[in-house]
Formats: structure tokens, C-alpha cells, sequence
């Protein structure tokens, strides 16, 4: 009986001892909000695949202090319109509207701040779910949703929107598919993708080539619209294409060969309420150093791609970032069973959405946390202050 008794005290104040460590801070505060910002923009840069996320609110914020300060940011991030590999300034992309199966991201991030040396992202998990296609169907029957980009159709249309682009563009050099980014279809309508092509150094008038190393290739970010008809398709293509010297060449290319002028999108990101953007703040009124400036957080570079030239000028983080990019479907079990957390646990999904047929509806989990498992307290956010406000509207 006493050595139960005993081990129940030792259990309270080793509980006792590690919550000690961790203060709440505050969600709305400028230094909070600048250090989440800086944060979701670095795994932005860390990513060669998909679409920049946006910081939409902050759900608590935990700091611990030791040797040096580590912050444990939970957050809500909303998909934008612009490629992870495009240039453009996060507050100029559009967020990703409801009607078009907008993206959510709860993410988890870990941030080391050392007396005299940059902020050091430590790691990160986010769990990235698209609205459900029954939600989006119930408040706009006409809205297209998602298929995946396997589907045939999608491919076929991929395939023939890069020969046009490649049929009526004025570029010398051919250029060839890098990704399928996206795809949608609404009930009997058109195939709509959003893909990236990328520069080669083939001739696009030559039949036979040896694709070749191209240092510095130019991206297209493209969007397309392929109709069928009983006898021929009509194939829409829109390309925005960045040179290497951020010469930029806005191309649209009608079904029956006209070039456009492109028009651009509507609804960039606003700054968030009460942020500037610069650095944050601690208290006193010292900033908090910018994350490794001149590092982006860049995977490893697979043999024949290369970085396009806004994240050359980043530079890498140390150690640069390797992304396990885990997709799976989600079950009526899973979303009736959620994993319990306890103190110091590996974090789960903490939105489970349903999924209808035909809809290419998958949660997809963004992890960063290099030769360790991803730890992160499941501690009480500050209570006057958390969790934020949202910075968009859940229809927008």
C-alpha cells in the first residue's frame, strides 16, 4: 500500500514538473502572430509540391524555456491559389474560395530560439483535409468537386493542354508536365486542372531529343479547361510563367488556338489583424531573429529537378527539411474514434472529414521532424486570449 501511495506522488509531481516547464502565451499577441507567419512561409518554401498555405488563426501557443526558448504553435492554415514553386509573394495569392473545395491545414510547429542565433524550425506536422463534398454540394449544387489526378480524364486533359501550350506559346524550348497540382469536375461538365509545366532543353520543333540538365528552367503555372464534344475537344489553357530573372509572361490560349490576354485572380491575402510582418517582438521590445534569413526549408533535390530561382535566393535551412507526405483515406472508424492525447504524445488528425463517390476526398499529413518522433504537449492554451480569431470566413 505505501509503495503504491508513494508511486501515485512521485506520478504528481513528475506531471507537476513538466507542465512547469511550458507557459501559455498569448494568441493574439504581434510577436505570436509574426513568429506563426514567418513559420507557415517556411514550410511554404520547404515544399516542392502542391499550394502555399496561409496562417488563418492561431489556437494556442506554448513557450518553454530552458537552455533556450522552444514555442510550440498550433495553428489553422487555409490553401491558397498559388504553387508552392511560384514566386509570387504569399500576399498576393488568393485563398482557395469554398465553392472550389477549399483545403484546411491544422498544423503543429516547433520552433528553437538559442541566445544569438537564428530561430531554428525544429519540426512540424500538419494534417491538411478538404471541405467535404457534401458541404460544399449542399450550399452550391453547381460547384464542381474534386477528382483524383489519376483519374483518366484528368491525365488525358493534362496531356493535351501541355501540347497546346506547347503548340501556341511563343518559348523556343519545349516544355514538359512537372505536376498535376489539382483537379476538379462538376455533374456532367468539364475537366478542370491547375498543373505545372517546366522548361526543357528540347526544341519544342524537334521530334527527337535528349532531355538534358537545364540549370535555372523556367515554371509555368497553368490552369485548363478541356470540354468534349462528339467530335473534338475544346482545350482552355491559361499559363503564368516565371523566367529566370522573374520576367513573368501571362499566357492564355483559347480552344480554337487565339492567344488571350490573361487576366489575373481576385482576393489576395490580407495582412492578419494587429500583424505587420516584420519580425516578432519578444517583451521589452527585442525582436525575435528571422528565421535562418537567407534559408529556406528545401527538401533534398531529386536527380533532374532543380530549385526554381525565388528559392535559390532563400538559401536552405540547417538541416534542410525532408517532407514524408502521408495520404489516406479516412474512415467512419476513425472519425468516430479519435487517438487520445496525453502530455509529450504524438499528435493526431484533430478535423476528420466524410467523403462521397467520385470525390477525391483524402486528408493529407505535411511531416517535418528529422531522425526523431514528432513530440508536441497537449497543454491548456491561455484562456483570455485563445484561440484566435479567424482571418477568413469558413464559406469564403
Amino acid at each position: 500500500m505505501k509503495s503504491l501511495l508513494a508511486l501515485a506522488v512521485c506520478l504528481e509531481l513528475c506531471t507537476t514538473w513538466v507542465v512547469s516547464l511550458y507557459v501559455a502565451e498569448s494568441c493574439t499577441s504581434l510577436e505570436n502572430i509574426a513568429l506563426a507567419e514567418e513559420a507557415i512561409g517556411h514550410i511554404n518554401a520547404g515544399r516542392k509540391h502542391g499550394f502555399k498555405y496561409a496562417l488563418d488563426k492561431i489556437e494556442n501557443v506554448q513557450k518553454q524555456t530552458q537552455e533556450g526558448t522552444t514555442y510550440y504553435l498550433d495553428v489553422e492554415a487555409r490553401e491558397t491559389k498559388c504553387h508552392v514553386l511560384s514566386p509570387k509573394p504569399l500576399s498576393e495569392c488568393p485563398i482557395r474560395p469554398f465553392t472550389e473545395v477549399k483545403g484546411d491545414g491544422d498544423c503543429k510547429i516547433i520552433l528553437d530560439v538559442l541566445p544569438g542565433k537564428p530561430i531554428h524550425l525544429n519540426g512540424y506536422k500538419c494534417d491538411v483535409t478538404p471541405d467535404s463534398a457534401e458541404d460544399v454540394f449542399e450550399k452550391c449544387p453547381d460547384c464542381p468537386y474534386l477528382v483524383p489526378i489519376t483519374n483518366e480524364e484528368v491525365i488525358h486533359a493534362a496531356r493535351v493542354s501541355v501540347d497546346k501550350f506547347n503548340t501556341e506559346s511563343t518559348f523556343t524550348h519545349r516544355f514538359d508536365l512537372y505536376e498535376i497540382s489539382r483537379s476538379t469536375k462538376g455533374f456532367n461538365s468539364p475537366v478542370y486542372i491547375e498543373f505545372v509545366i517546366k522548361e526543357t532543353t528540347c526544341s519544342k520543333h524537334s521530334a527527337a531529343c535528349t532531355l538534358n540538365l537545364l540549370l535555372n528552367p523556367i515554371f509555368g503555372f497553368c490552369t485548363s479547361t478541356v470540354i468534349p464534344g462528339d467530335v473534338s475537344e475544346e482545350v482552355f489553357v491559361t499559363c503564368e510563367v516565371e523566367g529566370s530573372k522573374k520576367e513573368k509572361a501571362a499566357i492564355a490560349i483559347d480552344g480554337d488556338g487565339t492567344v488571350l490576354p490573361a487576366t489575373d485572380d481576385e482576393g489576395t491575402v490580407p495582412p492578419m489583424e494587429g500583424a505587420t510582418g516584420s519580425p516578432a517582438i519578444e517583451e521589452g521590445g527585442t525582436a525575435h531573429p528571422t528565421i535562418e534569413e537567407g534559408g529556406t526549408a528545401s527538401s533534398p533535390i531529386h536527380e533532374g529537378d532543380t530549385v526554381p530561382p525565388a528559392l535559390e535566393e532563400l538559401g536552405t535551412l540547417t538541416p534542410p527539411i525532408e517532407h514524408q507526405t502521408i495520404v489516406h483515406e479516412e474512415t467512419e472508424a476513425e472519425a468516430a474514434h479519435p487517438i487520445q492525447q496525453v502530455v509529450q504524445s504524438t499528435v493526431p488528425p484533430k478535423r476528420k472529414r466524410s467523403i462521397i463517390n467520385e470525390s477525391s476526398e483524402s486528408s493529407e499529413e505535411l511531416v517535418y521532424s528529422p531522425g526523431k518522433p514528432f513530440v508536441f504537449p497537449d497543454l491548456p492554451a491561455d484562456l483570455t486570449t485563445c484561440p484566435g480569431r479567424h482571418r477568413y470566413r469558413e464559406d469564403q
